[in-house]
């Protein structure tokens, strides 16, 4: 089996402070790491079987990381040197962590340009629920596009406003924005805007949270 490089441990510690932060069930959380730890190998151009980065294997490599970050780790355990640096890059240097979780993010999406489908998605919804013209659905679209670049640069989201896959993902970020006053600050004038799109995005991700949206795993319809 390959060894786990920096990119794919810094995902199991993401997915691992999720579960622990009741971001999501631990079963979602296991299933969606496997997801995209399989598509990181195949974008790599990698072959891969059924048991590569499977549940189970993610299920056990979650309860390693734990064991490190407790400090109560086997000595034995497979690749612990790789794990317990990354684990101190989290906690000493989030700068680098982040960056380096940023590209993981980035290796493992689909080859599917899925921020221009949903930003037109929403802009037919908006359409049909507001009968808005042109401009004013480009105003929406722009303060979306604002908002993902201020809080991915904040650290607050790991990835685009345009990914997120369900309702949950965007009002995360509104219960953090609510409390950051340097997005106060530095969106000061766009605010009202900005509230205002981020609120209809919400329901246009609600309305479409079971349907099959670009965003969304292929394995999760299984």
């Amino acid at each position: 089996m390959k060894p786990w490089d920096k990119y794919e441990i810094a995902l199991l510690i993401e997915t691992y402070f999720n579960i622990e932060n009741g971001v999501h069930a631990r079963g979602n959380e296991l299933k969606r790491l496997s997801v995209k730890l399989r598509r990181m190998a195949l974008n790599r151009g990698m072959t891969i079987d059924a048991v590569y980065r499977n549940y189970n294997g993610m299920n056990r490599k979650v309860h390693n990381i734990g064991d490190i970050i407790m400090n109560a780790a086997d000595e034995n355990m497979p690749q612990k040197k790789e794990f317990t640096e990354m684990v101190g890059l989290y906690f000493d240097f989030p700068d680098e962590y982040r960056a380096i979780l940023e590209k993981a993010h980035k290796m493992c999406r689909a080859n599917t340009p899925c921020g221009n489908e949903r930003k037109e998605a929403f802009a037919a919804w908006l359409t049909g629920e507001y009968d808005i013209d042109e401009e004013a659905r480009s105003v929406r679209i722009s303060a979306i596009d604002a908002l993902s670049a201020f809080c991915l640069k904040r650290g607050q989201t790991n990835r685009s406003l345009w990914e997120a896959e369900d309702v949950r993902d965007v009002n995360r970020v509104r219960s953090l924005l609510e409390k950051d006053r340097i997005y106060k600050i530095k969106l000061q004038k766009e605010i009202p805007a900005v509230e205002r799109a981020l609120k209809e995005y919400a329901m246009f991700v609600n309305a479409k949270s079971t349907a099959d949206t670009p965003c969304r795993d292929p394995e999760r319809r299984k």
